[in-house]
């Protein structure tokens, strides 16, 4: 009836106007203004009502019609409801979900950040900012993708628009503490628009109220030089802020902004209907799933419940349900066993042997049908389950009664049977209603992780592809596969997985994950850096940079000594991806003294040098790290043939003349000798040039110019 109600108020209303009337929780969001605005970001999830999900299952499944909904392709209302379940489950505590990958979703809200329409704006605006309030710090990872959309959209003509993004940029500067958000937002200070200049201001203020000192202490001197070039500003807004800054003295810590409770108290159910046939299964239970029960993927408190306690979901929820693949009434012994009548002959002082041969082993198969028949007073530890039914299943692999029997005994004691689940699946031939009931339970990766052998582990995916093929492996699943069948090519099964694998690729942003953890784990990476290597679209490497800056600082010494070899790798793939963001950290650890960091760091910076930006990372170190970059900026120039050092001519040259007044020696003599080395290269054409420069500073680059030209 609401959908009904819903089509036939579209047809009466404009689309934007019905979306705004219908899809806010709460009559007191549904007329705002622009002086609302700033109380909507401070709460974004007021009026939202939280969407609790119970298992890691649910989160991936939601996830996945997430992504189909936030398509470009799809209809802008249609983006709005996706942005707005996503609130929803952000309310619900989403983010303890290990499947609910925020990544594979923040690109497609940042895109709807930089749409026309005010609503889906201000919608992904206060979904980011909710994301934000809600991960704290660990928002970091997504700043270059947001940040970067709202500035964007801060010069828009439409109010709203305009708004809804500075004040997603000043919820976002009070909400993550980290030098990555601090290196965002600052780099705006040079923009030409004055209303970025301003919001670089307000930010500043908001990092100083909202975040411990402790947390921009590594930023501080550059905090410091950005105020300082703000109190020069030719707006009298952003200088007025800018002496707000100045005399700021950090006290006790302001209060953050509001955070949403994560907590989720969520409860099991037990199965009460098992009258589906055993080929029943839906299609959406297979996506990971390690619990069995009923599920409500779009369940949800009460509006007036509290936001701590998410408890209970809605009755007329849809639910989705992995039923037992057995008869319908409660008996689990087979049709044709004497004892299929609800007569159970149940004995509790019984305690099933190990079988020596495929008589007992059937005995056995059918003994346990009987027991189950009352599984409330099954045992399954008294029983020996874990170690008797796997060598039974093995004995007489081909009774029918197992498939029953295995399927009834995962819901029943799922732990006592998993030591021995790899096992039972060899035997059986990796039968497809207890494969299907295996997946639904444990899950893809806990199960190929169990098989010792790797010829097992693949025979058990080709058996996945091929028998549930509308299974979805994680991308990892689908790396680690198959690289076990690239291993063992010979063998029939790894052909199938190959095949079957054909076309499925791991995303970049997946790949710098599991390098990342490489990293840390000492393991090689090289198959993985191929796969960006081979991707078509090398740009969403540019958001996972981060986390390859932040391991730059990694306690461990051969952490950071790994993961400045893979910068290396990286900038000798020229995938045409900037490299700039990892300057800054990789100079620090020049600095380093006591270890064996700085002549490894200073190599790396060499080969990096034709993957960044000079003007914008090197040439502004120079000054505050003279000897160390100094000498790097010679090397790299000296190696240079004429044709190499053209790109550089128009750029290199002015950039540098501020060196030749710094205060450092160092830095002077690198200026001095870059120009040796262009004078060399491009001869006279190159002298008016050196025109801009003092005439003390023409006669040291002459002396060496003849020094060095001489020999």
């Amino acid at each position: 009836m609401k959908k009904l109600l819903q089509n036939f108020l579209k047809e009466i209303f404009p689309s934007e106007i019905l979306f705004e009337k219908m899809s806010r929780r709460g009559s007191d969001a549904q007329n705002y203004s622009l002086a609302d605005l700033p109380s909507l970001f401070e709460n974004p999830l007021a009026g939202i009502s939280p969407a609790t999900l119970r298992q890691n299952f649910d989160a991936a499944l939601e996830l996945e019609t997430l992504k189909t909904k936030l398509q470009s392709k799809s209809d802008w209302n249609i983006k709005c409801e996706a942005i707005l379940r996503v609130m929803s489950l952000i309310k619900g505590g989403i983010f303890n979900f290990s499947g609910f990958d925020f990544s594979e979703i923040a690109q497609d809200i940042a895109a709807c950040v930089t749409d026309l329409r005010s609503t889906l704006v201000r919608w992904g605006s206060m979904c980011a900012t909710a994301a934000a309030q809600t991960l704290g710090s660990q928002f970091s990872n997504y700043v270059d993708i947001f940040i970067p959309a709202f500035f964007k959209q801060t010069t828009h003509g439409t109010a709203i628009i305009s708004q809804s993004c500075r004040l997603a940029i000043l919820q976002i500067a009070a909400s993550t503490p980290h030098r990555r958000t601090v290196r965002c937002i600052l780099n705006e200070v040079s923009s030409k628009s004055t209303v970025h200049r301003k919001i670089v201001a307000e930010s500043i203020l908001k990092i100083q109220q909202f975040w411990p000192p402790s947390s921009y202490q590594s930023s501080l001197n550059h905090i410091k030089n950005v105020i300082n070039d703000l109190k020069t500003d030719k707006s009298s807004e952003v200088r007025q802020i800018s002496r707000e800054l100045d005399s700021f003295q950090p006290g006790p810590r302001t209060p953050s902004p509001r955070k949403q409770s994560q907590q989720i108290a969520f409860t099991r159910e037990k199965e009460q209907q098992q009258s589906k046939s055993p080929l029943s299964y839906s299609s959406n239970t297979l996506k990971g799933s390690k619990k069995v029960g009923s599920v409500s993927p779009y369940a949800s408190s009460s509006p007036n419940s509290s936001n701590s306690t998410i408890m209970n979901s809605q009755p007329n929820s849809p639910r989705i349900s992995i039923n037992s693949p057995c008869s319908s009434n409660s008996s689990y012994a087979s049709p044709n066993s004497p004892h299929s009548s609800s007569t159970t002959i149940f004995n509790s002082n019984y305690t099933l042997s190990m079988p020596s041969n495929s008589s007992e082993a059937s005995f056995i198969a059918q003994q346990v049908s009987n027991m189950l028949q009352n599984p409330n007073k099954f045992d399954p530890q008294k029983h020996q389950i874990s170690e008797i039914i796997p060598h039974a299943v093995s004995l007489s692999p081909d009774n029918s009664i197992w498939q029953t029997v295995i399927v009834s005994l995962l819901e029943e004691c799922p732990k006592d049977l998993k030591k021995g689940m790899t096992s039972i699946l060899n035997s059986t031939k990796f039968n497809e209603i207890i494969l299907r009931k295996a997946l639904a339970v444990y899950g893809f990766d806990d199960l190929i992780n169990d098989f010792k052998k790797g010829v097992d582990k693949i025979s058990f995916g080709a058996a996945v592809l091929t028998k549930v093929p509308e299974y979805e492996l994680s991308e990892n699943s689908i790396f680690l596969l198959r690289q076990f069948a690239k291993k063992k090519s010979k063998i029939p099964d790894s052909k199938t997985v190959i095949e079957s694998l054909d076309g499925k690729s791991l995303s970049i942003q997946k790949a710098m994950q599991m390098i990342v953890n490489c990293l840390i784990n000492g393991k090689p990476y090289h198959d993985l850096l191929r796969i960006i290597f081979e991707s078509e679209d090398h740009s969403p490497l540019q958001g996972s940079l981060g986390m390859i800056s932040d391991l730059l600082e990694h306690k461990d010494v051969k952490v950071v000594e790994r993961t400045i070899k893979f910068i290396e790798d990286l900038s000798v793939c020229n995938l045409n991806v900037p490299l700039d963001t990892l300057v800054e950290p990789i100079v620090n650890l020049l600095k380093d003294s006591q270890s064996i960091i700085p002549p490894i760091a200073e190599r790396c910076l060499l080969r990096m040098m034709n993957t960044i930006n000079f003007k914008s990372t090197i040439f502004p170190l120079i000054d505050e790290s003279p000897g160390e970059i100094g000498i790097i900026m010679e090397e790299f120039f000296s190696s240079l043939s004429k044709n190499e050092l053209t790109k550089y001519k128009e750029i290199v040259p002015d950039a540098i003349l501020p060196l030749f007044e710094s205060k450092h020696l160092t830095a002077r003599r690198t200026a001095v000798m870059l120009y040796v080395r262009f004078l060399i290269a491009f001869g006279e054409s190159f002298r008016e040039q050196i025109s801009k420069i003092s005439e003390i500073n023409q006669t040291l680059v002459q002396r060496f110019y003849d020094q060095q030209h001489k020999t």
